[in-house]
């Protein structure tokens, strides 16, 4: 029945007995053609592809199965066919999932892949001594475990692979449980900053809020970026530096820049006790305008920190408008005057009518 079904056709046919006889072939027999089973083992177009969703078989030769990103799933090949092989061609790459499995080989012949359902090393050496006849419970492998493994991302889908032997076909398709997506990391958000007043060179904030980006956040004060000194997903703690003055905070986190508040930048000043060029006593000049002085303590004839000199001092040395140089005017007490705090910046201008400048 098996010759008649087309099965056994090479170890049965006139031409290979009659020349099988005169010694001019080695003869072929059905552990060789069938690769370690005999006609009596087999059943033309035994084809079964089983996974876990269900099974391809001659009454419903498709099969699907849905895969979790990067997950894996069992393809059993049974195949009790005629030739002990199962040819794999994939006809879809849309996941570009793998299949692999240690009876798996490629194969230049069929464009694709072959499952063995046998031994190849033993089946080899068979052939060489055939000194025994093979047990077809070691030397072949009706059913043939492989893995299907999905990529993570998937792509859009699906994997489509063909599984054939004997002229039967069994078809089975995969697709992936989410489609791919692109991962938006969120914007910074801030709650607040503290404090909201600092002194030029010797102040820090602290910000605090969600998502502000760790070691990755920039932050400037009137385009002057701050130095980050420490660093959380929900907080940011910057210094002022001596250039800083007072203005708007931004924040820039994964990519994304948001406004933080105004912050109020101080720096010291010696507000005049006296009169100095065109400046009247009263004004506060900010102590990085003044050269030729010291700052003195509390002593017997100040009860502040003030600014003296034993020589000349200069306001706004080198520019067009230098005032001095002037003597300290009182040097037995407050010198020039005491030092104050203002707001860097926040003063007026000198103007052409009045000249002042702070």
């Amino acid at each position: 029945m098996r010759v008649w079904q087309g099965c056994c056709v090479g170890e049965a046919s006139p031409l290979n007995q009659f020349l099988s006889a005169f010694g001019l072939v080695q003869p072929r027999g059905c552990y060789s053609v069938h690769h370690g089973r005999v006609c009596q083992d087999l059943l033309p177009g035994d084809l079964i592809v089983v996974i876990p969703a269900g099974r391809a078989n001659t009454l419903t030769p498709s099969v699907a199965q849905t895969v979790a990103p990067g997950a894996s799933v069992p393809v059993t090949v049974h195949n009790n066919g005629c030739t002990g092989h199962t040819t794999v061609v994939k006809k879809q790459n849309g996941l570009g999932g793998t299949l692999a499995g240690a009876q798996l080989i490629n194969s230049t012949s069929t464009n694709g892949q072959l499952v063995v359902h046998y031994d190849a090393f033993k089946m080899a050496e068979w052939e060489t001594r055939r000194t025994t006849t093979p047990d077809n419970t070691i030397y072949a492998f009706v059913d043939a475990t492989l893995t299907y493994t999905a990529p993570n991302p998937c792509g859009p889908g699906p994997d489509v692979y063909e599984f054939t032997t004997d002229g039967q076909t069994r078809t089975v398709t995969f697709t992936c449980s989410s489609t791919p997506t692109t991962t938006t990391t969120p914007g910074p958000s801030v709650a607040g900053f503290s404090p909201s007043t600092v002194t030029a060179g010797a102040g820090t904030v602290e910000i605090a809020g969600s998502n502000l980006g760790g070691s990755g956040a920039t932050v400037t004060l009137n385009g002057v970026t701050l130095p980050v000194i420490g660093s959380s997903i929900n907080t940011v703690t910057v210094s002022v530096p001596n250039e800083a003055s007072s203005g708007p905070m931004r924040l820039t986190a994964n990519g994304i820049t948001v406004e933080v508040g105004f912050l109020n930048v101080q720096e010291t000043a010696v507000r005049l006790d006296f009169p100095f060029g065109i400046y009247p006593a009263g004004t506060d000049i900010a102590l990085r305008r003044l050269t030729g002085g010291n700052i003195a303590g509390l002593d017997f004839g100040c009860n502040s920190t003030h600014y003296h000199s034993s020589g000349f001092v200069v306001i706004d040395s080198g520019r067009p408008e230098q005032q001095g140089p002037g003597l300290d005017p009182n040097s037995s007490g407050c010198g020039f005057g005491r030092l104050v705090l203002i707001m860097k910046n926040q003063a007026p201008l000198r103007s052409a009518k009045s000249g002042l400048r702070r």
